[in-house]
């Protein structure tokens, strides 16, 4: 769910005060933020279930593959321009 959020905020641009306090970058849009947050999270969380579970799965695979792109095109300079306050 807060994926879909994440995303809709970052069509809409919409503004929140309580995002914006967990927001590390203060020159850039918090949806900007959160996606980075939540690539990361999904990075960890894959890592932590492999661990865990000993064993590889291939949606675990999968959503490895989806995250390092998700950070990759976060940080491309022309999304980072488009997002920057």
């Amino acid at each position: 769910m807060t994926p879909t959020l994440v995303a809709l905020a970052l069509i809409n641009k919409t503004q929140s005060a309580l995002a914006e306090k967990f927001n590390f970058f203060y020159d850039m849009y918090w949806g900007w933020t959160f996606s980075i947050y939540i690539a990361f999270a999904l990075i960890i969380w894959i890592q932590v279930e492999t661990i865990y579970f000993q064993s590889v799965m291939w949606l675990q695979t999968f959503y490895i593959f989806y995250a390092i792109p998700l950070i990759i095109v976060t940080l491309h300079p022309s999304i980072r321009g488009y997002y920057k306050k």
